[in-house]
């Protein structure tokens, strides 16, 4: 059940997104919160990566730090990873995308690579 009917309308805390896309995903928080490297771990930490990333305006730092108290450039490997994924025809990833989506209304996953600048600051 979805408790925010638009997810751009306020900033939302760092444990709903993460519970919001574990849900969506079937996952538990110890996988995507963990140094788990199975696909489905991976894949869910970039998607939280980037939803923190462009929709919530945290810098690569202050995700790290979040997310298992990580390094920024795994957060930026994490995002490039993410595009890829996204820009790929991988039908599984797309559904995991789907799945967010219908988990939280209004997020925005851009289609194409922006031309941001490695070291840019959000």
């Amino acid at each position: 059940m979805n408790a925010r009917k638009n997810f751009k309308s306020a900033s939302l805390p760092t444990n709903y997104i993460i519970t919001a896309v574990c849900n969506a995903l079937e996952l538990n928080h110890d996988c995507v919160l963990g140094a788990d490297r199975h696909r489905e771990c991976s894949e869910a930490r970039f998607i939280i990566y980037h939803l923190l990333r462009y929709n919530e305006g945290f810098g690569l730092s202050q995700i790290a730090k979040l997310i298992g108290n990580r390094n920024h450039s795994t957060i930026s490997y994490g995002l490039e990873s993410f595009q890829e994924l996204l820009e790929s025809n991988d039908a599984s990833f797309k559904s995991k995308i789907q799945l967010v989506r219908d988990e939280l209304p209004g997020v925005d996953f851009p289609k194409r690579r922006t031309h941001e600048s490695r070291y840019q600051r959000a």
